[in-house]
């Protein structure tokens, strides 16, 4: 199937490298599709904003091969130089910052295929990849077209409320029990997603008293931003929450409080890094992540800083009682 022109093909059956996002089950499951088709795929595990020594890791990984980067894009001067060094390349993602992509199509137009879209799930558009490139010939293709269009309905980037994680995870455990074994090895095999499963039986035995007592069981801090219109936004953070279920506690929180976003930072002073998970109620979250070189969807975005700057940045709440952003 020729997607450039009729004397340059993208697709071949070898030499394949997949790209993921790692910790988000929409990506999993994004490289999990690519099993239905390609064999023997060298399965890499993408992070967002990740020291530079990590990105030439994998680059190299990359030097003649047929690259597949999906619900994922790195940064701009790593996805470029993977374009430069690969045999070919595809690039399938819906976060709202990653259209710079299309630099390497521009760059490299016989060997890349770029498509960035906010209207479908990462898993959908691989599955829609395939489908269009004619890559789905197995007898389980109506099991995984129902898998694709669960994944829509569960995915971060709908920021839907109520108990995600706890459907996610009754989702996988099905998933598990019904899915073709080819897709089977790949989840369970090269993505870890005990963490799904963990929030699931969390959410089932402790839910409801974490939500509604959150104060009690984690610190939290006051935090003001100002956004593109220069409107002042409040919000809370919260202090290493970790927890898998931020999402319908952040939700909780912004209607209990009457507040706009919420962040879980997550410190390491050992490896000077700390990570913000941020949601909001009114498109803040992405202007939040983009203001510390970090992005993701409207509502729901997160970046890194260093703990360095995190700590300033506590040293000057304490002297002002709120974390302004």
């Amino acid at each position: 199937m020729y997607l450039v022109d009729k004397n340059s093909s993208l697709i071949e059956n070898k030499d394949i490298v997949c790209i993921y996002h790692y910790g988000c089950i929409d990506g999993v499951l994004s490289a999990a599709l690519l099993s239905t088709y390609f064999n023997n795929i060298d399965y890499i595990k993408g992070y967002h904003n990740e020291n530079i020594e990590y990105y030439e890791s994998y680059i190299q990984k990359c030097i003649n091969k047929n690259v597949y980067i999906v619900d994922y894009v790195p940064p701009k001067s790593v996805l470029l130089e993977i374009a430069s060094v690969c045999k070919t390349l595809v690039v399938l993602d819906h976060h709202q910052d990653k259209y710079y992509a299309y630099k390497a199509q521009n760059h490299y137009k016989n060997k890349t295929y770029i498509k960035i879209s906010k209207n479908r799930s990462g898993v959908g558009m691989a599955y829609d990849f395939m489908e269009e490139n004619n890559l789905l010939h197995v007898k389980d293709k109506n099991k995984i077209k129902l898998i694709v269009d669960d994944m829509s309905k569960y995915d971060l980037w709908k920021h839907k409320r109520g108990s995600r994680e706890e459907k996610i995870s009754l989702f996988l455990r099905n998933f598990e029990k019904n899915s073709p074994s080819y897709v089977k090895k790949v989840i369970f095999d090269n993505c870890n997603i005990d963490a799904f499963y963990k929030a699931g039986d969390s959410l089932s035995k402790s839910f409801n008293e974490v939500i509604n007592n959150y104060q009690k069981h984690f610190s939290t801090s006051k935090t003001k931003f100002k956004d593109k219109n220069k409107k002042n936004n409040e919000g809370i953070i919260i202090h290493n929450c970790g927890t898998y279920y931020f999402n319908e506690l952040a939700n909780h929180i912004m209607d209990k409080e009457n507040i706009n976003f919420v962040i879980d930072i997550n410190t390491s002073k050992e490896n000077n890094k700390a990570g913000l998970s941020i949601r909001s109620n009114n498109n803040t979250a992405f202007e939040i992540a983009q203001k510390y070189n970090g992005g993701g969807h409207n509502d729901a975005a997160g970046t890194v800083i260093s703990y360095t700057k995190y700590e300033k940045m506590f040293l000057e709440y304490l002297k002002k009682g709120c974390f302004i952003l």
